[in-house]
């Protein structure tokens, strides 16, 4: 004797019937779902016979439904910043209890726990020795991306720990090039989003620390100001080249970085005239590259360095007078009805 639930009934009119639902598993889909949708049409369309269908659409109720990998998904987000920020916590509260190696100690094992996670939600470091990518789902690899970065972060705190605070000992950019190291490791293994812009911020603050290193400020100020710029230039050839996977995400931050760069020539008086060049070159290049990548993130940037320069400009030439707020205001004003009747005659021309 054969059992229904072994052969459905087939409806008389040859449509394909509403595929079963296993114990347990209602109310984890909304029916009809996309998925169901789809597969009727190929149905109709002849590509899919019904048994396959109903096979296909059996499998798909048993899947999770997608809140539930929401939640997997927050939790880990969540405990990868908890795990960071209790170290914090942890090294300021109880800090003369124990050594500084015991502290030290700590923060490399939580590096090591953070890097070790992201590895094993991504398949761990097996696939890549045989020559073949890692596949993940979208969700294990965005979690396993935050706790690689989170890895680098404690690879930071770390080596600080181990630095101290000894007289003498001017090395601040240490951690953040250890930590710049670390995030670049976790970006070779998986190309994110969080482990590029932990690469790009640890290298930014190891860099603007090099002043530890110069005695002279007059000397150090625009060393700093071209590595910062350089810096910049870097992480534009990388996303523009391909390096990195985030083209126009590694383009905007790569032009705030030089941007940033030509601005802090700015803290010593005698500079001044470098950062308002500087300024205004990385601001007219980036706009020159918006033309041929056509990154919005390049035109915001080039818009922002010549807001800011422009105004420092006219206080400049002006010595400060209240005339300047004038110039800048019919100045702006000129540009946008310049920018109004350019947009103008280009839709009246099509």
């Amino acid at each position: 004797m054969v059992s229904c639930e072994e052969h459905p009934e087939q409806p008389s009119d040859g449509s394909v019937p509403n595929p079963p639902v296993p114990n347990g598993a209602e109310g984890r889909i909304d029916r009809p779902t996309q998925l169901d949708r789809a597969l009727r049409e190929l149905v109709d369309s002849g590509v899919v016979s019904p048994a396959q269908y109903r096979a296909m659409s059996r499998a798909a109720s048993l899947v999770p439904g997608r809140h539930e990998a929401w939640i997997s998904e927050a939790l880990g987000y969540v405990g990868g910043l908890l795990v960071i920020a209790g170290l914090g916590a942890v090294l300021a509260l109880s800090w003369g209890h124990h050594g500084r190696g015991f502290w030290a100690g700590v923060a490399g094992v939580v590096a090591l726990v953070l890097f070790a996670t992201g590895q094993v939600l991504i398949g761990g470091p097996e696939p890549l020795r045989k020559g073949t990518r890692v596949l993940a789902s979208g969700a294990r690899r965005r979690v396993a991306g935050v706790l690689l970065a989170l890895a680098a972060v404690g690879a930071t705190i770390c080596l600080s720990v181990v630095l101290g605070e000894d007289p003498g000992q001017e090395q601040y950019w240490l951690p953040f090039a250890l930590g710049t190291v670390v995030a670049a490791a976790g970006h070779a293994c998986l190309r994110t989003f969080p482990t590029m812009l932990a690469c790009t911020a640890l290298s930014l603050l190891s860099v603007l620390n090099t002043n530890s290193q110069f005695e002279d400020l007059t000397t150090a100020v625009p060393l700093t100001g071209f590595a910062v710029l350089s810096l910049g230039g870097l992480w534009m050839f990388l996303g523009r080249s391909g390096v990195l996977r985030q083209r126009d995400p590694a383009l905007g931050l790569g032009a705030a970085i030089a941007l940033l760069g030509g601005q802090h020539c700015l803290s010593r008086q005698e500079w001044r005239w470098w950062a308002y060049l500087l300024t205004a070159a990385v601001a007219l290049g980036t706009l020159i590259l918006y033309r041929v990548e056509r990154a919005g993130v390049l035109l915001v940037v080039g818009i922002a360095g010549l807001s800011i320069v422009i105004p420092e400009l006219v206080l400049e030439l002006t010595d400060g007078l209240r005339a300047a707020a004038l110039v800048l205001l019919f100045l702006g004003a000129g540009l946008l009805t310049a920018a109004g009747l350019g947009l103008r005659r280009r839709r009246d021309v099509g």
